[in-house]
C-alpha cells in the first residue's frame, strides 16, 4: 500500500498529464517502458522516473500534502536539491528551461520533447 507521498506523487503525476512539473517532459512511474517508442538514450530514460518533489523541502519544513508535492523526474528533482544556492520552484523551472533550451539539461535536445520553443521565453 502506497504511503502518503506516494499518493501524492501519483496525483500530481496524473494532473500534470506525466510530465516534469520542471522540464516537462514525459515521465514514467513503474516502468521506463510506459514512456513507450521514444528512442532516447538508456542515461536519460533512468533520469525520467517520476519522484515527489517537495514543493518547500522537508529540511526547510515542507509537509507531506498535497499542495506541497508536484510530480518531477529524477534529474530536476536531484538538481534542485543539489544547488549550492537555494531557487524557489518557479526560479528552478526557469532556469531548467533556459537550460533545455541551450541542450545542457538531460544530456540531449529535449525542446521537441518538451514542446518548448525559444519564443516562449
Amino acid at each position: 500500500m502506497p504511503n502518503r507521498t506516494q499518493k501524492h506523487r501519483q496525483a500530481a503525476f496524473h494532473r500534470q498529464h506525466y510530465r516534469c512539473c520542471y522540464c516537462l517532459l514525459p515521465m514514467w512511474e513503474k516502468s521506463p517502458l510506459e514512456l513507450g517508442s521514444l528512442e532516447l538514450p538508456q542515461a536519460v530514460v533512468r533520469q525520467l522516473q517520476c519522484t515527489a518533489e517537495h514543493l518547500v523541502a522537508r529540511k526547510d519544513g515542507g509537509k507531506d500534502i498535497r499542495a506541497n508535492i508536484a510530480a518531477a523526474c529524477l534529474r530536476c528533482n536531484s538538481g534542485r536539491h543539489k544547488r549550492t544556492r537555494q531557487l524557489s520552484p518557479e526560479q528552478f523551472k526557469k532556469h531548467v528551461q533556459r537550460r533545455i533550451n541551450q541542450g545542457r539539461w538531460h544530456n540531449f535536445d529535449a525542446t521537441k520533447l518538451a514542446g518548448i520553443t525559444s519564443e516562449a521565453h
